[in-house]
């Protein structure tokens, strides 16, 4: 597995967002209820959460995340919500267009400081493009809505994560038709985010890893290894 350099780590401590007024921030999330204009150079995310502590996004140069800057990041904290009316929390973002990875949650409940559960082990990635919102579903946390599986979900399923290969802590549901979307963006252009898998990732802050659950149709494991599910390929 790769791992990320002294440098890299050095760059990841600056880009956490510790102060915004000392540093501006390579994305920008939208407050509850603010007005959302899409602009043609901009790409736009759209995020669902029931109990999750944040998320973070890197942005990667190629397809292939050879190249992945730390600086080059967005995130939010799971404790907002765009529109509070909804049954579940929503988080807008707008970002540099390219592709991301889905690269780990957020740990630190204020998002201050590099505290991140990377998924260096088996992720997806998909593409922001300008002048649209790209529509990411709901990213869960089963560990921390269910206690560790001690019990039920917030829609009542019981979880066995504790030694489950294909069963992880964090789970993305690609968004379906049933899922609330904010009043406020229901006449803006609304694209569903083109998931594909991703191989391993570098560590870049040198913290704890782990792994999505397994998304049928786009990624699945055997053992260690991650597989894309759409092309059968095993991917490093």
């Amino acid at each position: 597995m790769k791992t990320g350099s002294i440098l890299a780590l050095a760059m990841l401590a600056l880009a956490a967002p510790v102060s915004g007024k000392d540093k501006e921030l390579p994305y920008r999330e939208y407050k509850a209820g603010e007005p959302v204009v899409l602009a043609p150079d901009t790409a736009y995310l759209l995020v669902r959460s029931i109990d999750l502590w944040g998320f973070r996004f890197v942005r990667i140069a190629g397809d292939d995340g050879s190249v992945a800057d730390p600086a080059e990041f967005a995130e939010f904290p799971g404790y907002r919500s765009f529109d509070k009316s909804l049954p579940v929390r929503t988080h807008v973002l707008a970002v540099r267009p390219g592709t991301y990875w889905l690269y780990g949650e957020k740990t630190g409940f204020h998002l201050e400081g590099p505290f991140l559960n990377c998924l260096c082990m088996g992720t997806i990635r998909f593409d922001a493009k300008p002048g649209v919102i790209t529509d990411l579903g709901t990213i869960r946390d089963l560990a921390k809505e269910t206690g560790n599986g001690k019990r039920a979900d917030a829609r009542g399923v019981t979880h066995q994560l504790l030694g489950n290969a294909t069963a992880r802590a964090i789970l993305v549901e690609p968004v379906s038709d049933k899922d609330p979307v904010p009043a406020s963006l229901a006449a803006l252009t609304r694209v569903p985010a083109g998931y594909r898998a991703a191989g391993t990732l570098p560590n870049l802050d040198g913290t704890m890893i782990d792994r999505i659950s397994v998304m049928p149709g786009i990624l699945r494991y055997e053992r260690d290894e991650i597989i894309d599910a759409k092309t059968g390929q095993r991917l490093r």
